[in-house]
């Protein structure tokens, strides 16, 4: 808005928005703003920003009472802190413990031995890790009032693995303590410390131009020798069309783009690249799944003509319900090689369809369209209907997530039909000043002066869909001037909806392309 402020009056609005308004509560978690931005790097630590997230964010209030995940915002950008201990440096106390290796040893192995690691930051943290080996006893405490008081975190004795989720202990401050005692004669190994806070992406470096680009690094009177490498992605215009067969969409910013899976935990999943446009001889891979995904080769040597040539894969989503897992497509061809990311939502889905795949009705019309998923969406220019069936195992509560558009002028409501019921949903964009519990509204993470707010292809939740066990008709009856692209049911739980959130309401949530 602040670059169009001719947006208001587009939208038939004042221009009010545009002008800077009194200081109020903040709507997507509260804490105090720091005096700097410096990030005084100590031994033993090394620190990233990102464009992306991860999905961790600020997300407590002024009491340190949990926010609603829908006011959590769509864009906004992740960074990690990461400690590995040295034996020199102010970033840790140590006693009683010699570091060799990354490993904590006795110096007396009759005494017990500790460290102390004191994270301090000038970005809010918005979550951290703890992971390491021990051999003997360990007591892992943390202190979030400059160590006056400590919360034990774990303790245990013998032989193991620890792996603890910093979570509400850290979040939303800028500093806290770590303390690992270990008993007599007790070592540890392999400890990391990761500190997650949230940063601005537009406050990073941008886009590269083409031809010549100017990078500086500043950093503070020089102590150690300093490397800089730089490296970036570079885009090419190409005459070779690659796709899959997943929900692929842009989010709301048109800039970030998600090729989407979704399956059961535990089912198995057709992946189909194809390759079209010109001539191709060269190989097909999938990369970066973890270990029991692949229930086949993972690549494939692929020659076509210039018509659709498809190469086909067999997962295994042996996945949790509700987490997301990442993959890459890669297309090689001599020296040249193309990523594609893709991920798999892994949920008990009653439902997932392309709106021009399944029955339509009234002014429901398909319109091609290569850059939407499937190729092609659902336009009606009069009201119509989209009715595809719905199957579940064990029936309950559900939330339908429908991807829409409405063109300037028309209808902001539709209508919903499961069995018996026959709901009337308004849209309702939302950005951090509501939430999504009303049955009565579709919410979407839409910035009110954002664009021209509905025009834009987005995500939207309908919740508190009963489902009976087995299966279901349900029906979409759209307005005049809405188009929809793919369906969505999914069970109404925080670990999918946290899901779906991610995936389909944050723009740029992308944890595997943060570099720590």
């Amino acid at each position: 808005l602040t670059e169009d402020p001719w947006l208001k009056i587009r939208q038939q609005g004042d221009v009010n928005a545009w002008i800077p308004g009194m200081v109020s509560s903040a709507s997507y978690g509260s804490v105090s703003k720091s005096p700097s931005i410096d990030v005084p790097l100590r031994p033993g630590e090394s620190v990233s920003f990102g464009w992306h997230n991860e999905g961790q964010w600020m997300a407590l209030g002024k009491d340190r009472e949990p926010i609603h995940p829908a006011k959590i915002p769509p864009s906004y950008g992740n960074g990690g802190l990461i400690y590995r201990p040295v034996s020199d440096g102010e970033a840790a106390e140590i006693t009683n413990l010699a570091v060799a290796d990354g490993g904590l040893t006795p110096v007396d192995p009759a005494q017990a031995g500790s460290l102390i690691y004191r994270v301090r930051l000038p970005y809010v943290l918005a979550g951290g890790t703890v992971t390491m080996q021990h051999d003997g006893g360990v007591t892992l405490s943390l202190s979030g009032d400059e160590e006056q008081s400590w919360t034990e975190l774990r303790s245990t004795d013998g032989e193991g693995t620890i792996s603890i989720e910093l979570g509400e202990a850290v979040m939303n401050r800028y500093d806290y303590s770590l303390r690992i005692e270990t008993a007599p004669g007790a070592s540890v190994s392999g400890l990391e410390v990761r500190s997650v806070f949230c940063v601005s992406p537009l406050s990073l470096p941008g886009e590269l131009a083409a031809g010549d680009n100017v990078m500086q690094f500043v950093a503070g009177p020089v102590t150690e020798p300093v490397e800089a490498e730089l490296a970036w992605l570079e885009r090419y215009h190409s005459d070779l069309g690659v796709s899959l067969n997943s929900l692929s969409f842009y989010l709301m910013d048109d800039e970030n783009h998600r090729n989407l899976y979704v399956a059961r935990p535990g089912e198995e999943l057709a992946v189909e690249v194809t390759l079209e446009g010109r001539a191709f001889s060269g190989e097909v891979a999938l990369e970066g799944l973890p270990e029991g995904w692949l229930a086949g080769p993972a690549s494939a040597e692929v020659t076509g003509d210039g018509t659709p040539t498809t190469a086909s894969f067999t997962l295994t989503a042996a996945g949790a319900e509700g987490e997301t897992v990442p993959f890459e497509v890669v297309v090689r061809e001599d020296e040249r090689e193309r990523r594609l990311q893709a991920q798999v939502l892994v949920v008990s889905a009653a439902a997932v369809v392309e709106a021009e795949q399944v029955e339509l009705s009234g002014g429901a019309e398909v319109t091609a369209e290569p850059a939407e998923s499937g190729g092609a969406y659902v336009s009606c220019p009069a009201e119509g209907a989209i009715a595809f069936t719905a199957e579940t195992a064990a029936g309950g509560k559900h939330a339908l997530w429908v991807r829409l558009r409405v063109d300037s002028g028309g209808s902001s409501r539709i209508h919903l039909r499961v069995g018996d019921e026959d709901r009337e949903v308004r849209i309702n964009p939302m950005i951090g000043f509501s939430d999504w519990e009303s049955a009565d509204r579709a919410s979407s993470k839409v910035f009110a002066h954002y664009g021209e707010e509905r025009d834009h292809w987005s995500w939207w939740r309908v919740p508190d869909i009963e489902l009976a066990r087995g299966a279901q008709t349900v029906e979409i009856a759209c307005g005049a001037g809405q188009s929809v692209d793919a369906l969505m049911l999914l069970p109404q739980t925080q670990e999918v909806d946290r899901a779906a959130m991610n995936l389909l309401h944050t723009w740029n949530f992308a944890p595997w392309l943060l570099p720590m």
